[in-house]
């Protein structure tokens, strides 16, 4: 297998040691999309880097200069539109960019404070973001089927509100992923702060399962219960409360479920159905015509991040995780044969012993490909082409939850088979 591990340190105009936030990468390898912050620069700032020569050479783009140290970046897989969202003003919201001709200009879409979740097909036609709601812990989700020209909601929690976190799209953009960090409901029924078994009078219809881990807050936030679900029937939510903060009796709830929730529509968004998997999701990915799916997300009963796989668009789950660690990022290619999946740490994610696996075999088998030198790290981006020519993702920095510190990362390209930088491609 060593024909997989020819990595290139890519050296994004000198910054090889910067904390990279976001890589994308084409299908064919040759535009590659970088956010970054670089290191050691106060205040902190995230910086756009793109190439279009397979990352031969690059360029920083000063339109998209990102203060805060946040960005999420998106290429379609022909790598003709790319998508940023950009933090910017006072107080400070995160914009939509798109640009249609590989970064030569940029055309800001006026569609609200965007977060997290996006999405792009194989020719940028049909795009998915998510907007804040005015509250600010809830996101609506847009769609556009016109290359960003117009944008309609889709709601696979029909009228209810979630934080919709990571999505993924197949080629024609017809399949489409999404999953929650958490959904909410509300209360108006008269509680009084307490540990053991509580009822809410809440709205009917909602994912609620026995054993999703809750909070529910008092509105303004004065007080918490935290627990699980014990039942939930029509419109009673019971749940057994095991930790509390403050004391009082309200009657005026806000109740959010962290399980996490995940979703699929066939038919660009008209319509959705809940998969079976309920994980936090914290990445996702298919193959281009959806019937591969990887997704990991936290899992309470285990207290770490898992990773699995569907090959039927979702209905059936198998766990195909090489070993038993804290998993972060994951990527698979078009035809669904090449899988690259990336972990944060051993499980409860207190760092170090990061590890990087590579299967060619739909995650049948898988081996252990990090670039030499970089064995205990935080792998933040994990991206792969179509085919097996290129693999490219970016390598933050190692990240010990215990003391809190960042140290360096490098942002590679690993090369299969073993070769030079193919030359029949023009920018």
């Amino acid at each position: 297998m060593t024909e997989y591990l020819n990595w290139i340190d890519l050296q994004v105009n000198g910054n090889q040691d910067d904390n990279w936030q976001t890589a994308e990468i084409s299908s064919d390898g040759r535009v590659i999309l970088v956010t970054v912050i670089p290191y050691g620069v106060f205040p902190t700032r995230s910086y756009l880097y793109y190439s279009n020569d397979f990352g031969q050479t690059w360029t920083y783009d000063p339109t998209l200069n990102i203060p805060m140290g946040a960005a999420n970046g998106f290429v379609s897989s022909d790598g003709g539109v790319w998508m940023v969202y950009n933090i910017e003003g006072t107080p400070n919201i995160y914009k939509l960019y798109l640009s249609t001709n590989r970064g030569t200009s940029w055309e800001y879409k006026d569609i609200g404070s965007v977060l997290n979740v996006g999405a792009i097909n194989s020719d940028g036609s049909v795009i998915l973001t998510g907007v804040a709601n005015p509250d600010f812990y809830t996101i609506k989700l847009l769609l556009s089927t016109n290359t960003g020209g117009s944008w309609a909601e889709v709601e696979p929690l029909a009228g209810f509100k979630a934080m919709w976190y990571k999505s993924a799209m197949s080629a024609d953009g017809s399949i489409i992923l999404v999953g929650t960090d958490r959904f909410y409901s509300t209360s108006t029924s008269t509680v009084t702060a307490g540990l053991g078994s509580q009822t809410f009078t809440t709205q009917s219809g909602l994912p609620f399962t026995n054993g999703d881990v809750i909070r529910v807050y008092d509105v303004p936030f004065t007080i918490y219960m935290d627990g699980t679900v014990s039942s939930y029937s029509g419109t009673q939510l019971t749940i057994n409360v095991t930790a509390k903060s403050g004391d009082g009796t309200k009657s005026n709830w806000q109740i959010f479920d962290y399980n996490g929730k995940n979703y699929l529509s066939t038919n660009t968004g008209a319509t959705w159905s809940q998969l079976p998997l309920d994980l936090r999701v914290n990445d996702c990915c298919m193959n281009s015509d959806g019937t591969i799916i990887l997704v990991i997300g936290y899992d309470y009963s285990a207290s770490r991040r898992k990773f699995y796989k569907s090959t039927d668009y979702g209905a059936n789950w198998t766990n195909i995780e090489p070993v038993n660690t804290d998993w972060w990022r994951c990527a698979v290619s078009l035809n669904g044969k090449y899988m690259l999946v990336g972990a944060v740490g051993p499980a409860g994610g207190s760092g170090g012993n990061g590890r990087l696996y590579f299967s060619p075999t739909s995650g049948a088998t898988w081996e252990e490909i990090r670039p030499a030198g970089d064995n205990d790290k935080y792998w933040m981006c994990v991206k792969i082409g179509s085919t097996r020519s290129n693999i490219a993702r970016g390598l933050a920095p190692g990240i010990n939850a215990i003391v809190g510190v960042w140290s360096t990362g490098r942002i590679y390209m690993g090369r299969v088979p073993v070769g030079p930088f193919p030359t029949h491609f023009t920018t």
